[in-house]
């Protein structure tokens, strides 16, 4: 989806002496994962709240909480989740 570009910490990426635009769904799956529920007032349920996981020991009953909240939160957003690699970090393929 073509959208304003953010850069690494989360500014507008003015190019040019204008706003850059291209494709924004790597950037929209980061900052969904990285918000909270409350945190977008547009979309209350919005947010799967990764850094409290991030920040947890990761046993198997934590990865599988994980993994089906970034799967509805995604959803929700409009991506059709293929995969959510939780083996060595985070790694998430997903498309709208």
């Amino acid at each position: 989806m073509t959208d304003f570009l953010l850069s690494d910490e989360n500014d507008l990426v003015i190019v040019d002496g204008d706003f850059a635009v291209g494709d924004g769904n790597s950037k929209d799956i980061e900052l969904l994962l990285m918000t909270c529920p409350g945190n977008w007032t547009q979309a209350p349920l919005a947010g799967a709240d990764m850094q409290r996981f991030l920040n947890s020991p990761m046993g198997f009953l934590e990865q599988q909480i994980l993994r089906r909240s970034v799967g509805i939160q995604l959803a929700m957003d409009g991506f059709t989740v293929t995969d959510i690699d939780l083996s060595a970090g985070v790694a998430i393929e997903a498309k709208r």
